[in-house]
């Protein structure tokens, strides 16, 4: 929970030895060990009430309050996505194969500082 090592906390207790004394510390770490749980048991209690308050506002909406005609929009597109897919395939492959391909174009040869051809040296 506070990310403490093993020496760590051994040092917090030879530390609270010394100030606490030995008669002081039983008591001391029985009154921290109560305060621990009360803090968990309080978490623990307020977990559960928040869980519960979003599980009664999650059951008080319903699902089942959309009529027919306000789900459709929502299940059309589905239905008609894999049409509409098909119908742009084609239209594309169609415009592919209408329109001539470009034609390449050479690379020039690279010019040296006299403008002439690099060739052999």
């Amino acid at each position: 929970m506070f990310n403490l090592g093993g020496m760590e906390i051994v040092v917090i207790l030879v530390v609270a030895l010394l100030v606490l004394g030995p008669d002081k510390l039983p008591n001391f770490m029985r009154t921290i060990g109560k305060a621990v749980g009360e803090l968990r048991r309080a978490s623990t209690e307020f977990q559960r009430t928040i869980h519960t308050e979003i599980a009664q506002h999650d059951a008080s909406l319903s699902r089942t309050s959309l009529t027919p005609e306000q789900e459709a929009p929502a299940r059309e597109p589905a239905s008609t996505a894999p049409r509409k897919t098909a119908a742009e395939k084609t239209t594309i492959t169609d415009a592919a194969r209408k329109r001539p391909l470009p034609r390449a174009h050479r690379p020039r040869r690279p010019l040296t500082r006299s403008g002439g051809d690099t060739g052999d040296a």
